[in-house]
């Protein structure tokens, strides 16, 4: 008998620790993940239009912004990231906004604002 219960309890509490692990633990290491691979890609972004402004100084946003998108695509691609074009985008045009803030392109701003 004692034997019986002990064996019934043992067996639900391993049901409630695979519960537990499957409730709490999956998604946190699936979301940590995730955060991880988003802040990888936003620093990739910004590398990515820091060479585009520098090898394209002189040309179009297009000409920049098509370049960034290639090659983030590329290295998301390399690490076995899923992104959407539109995702792309939003990454490429954060990172602009962020060197725009930080002071990267104030002669640019500037000819655009007296012309």
């Amino acid at each position: 008998m004692p034997k019986e219960i002990i064996l019934e309890a043992l067996k639900l509490t391993i049901m409630i620790a695979c519960m537990l692990v499957t409730r709490y633990l999956i998604p946190w290491i699936k979301a940590h993940t995730d955060n991880t691979k988003l802040y990888a890609l936003m620093r990739w972004a910004k590398e990515a239009v820091y060479a585009a402004e520098q090898i394209y100084g002189g040309k179009t946003g297009k000409t920049k912004k098509q370049y960034a998108a290639q090659f983030l695509y590329k290295i998301a691609k390399a690490k076995g990231i899923d992104i959407t074009e539109d995702e792309l985008n939003l990454l490429i045009e954060a990172a602009v906004g962020s060197m725009n803030i930080d002071g990267f392109l104030p002669a640019v701003l500037e000819e655009k604002t007296t012309e």
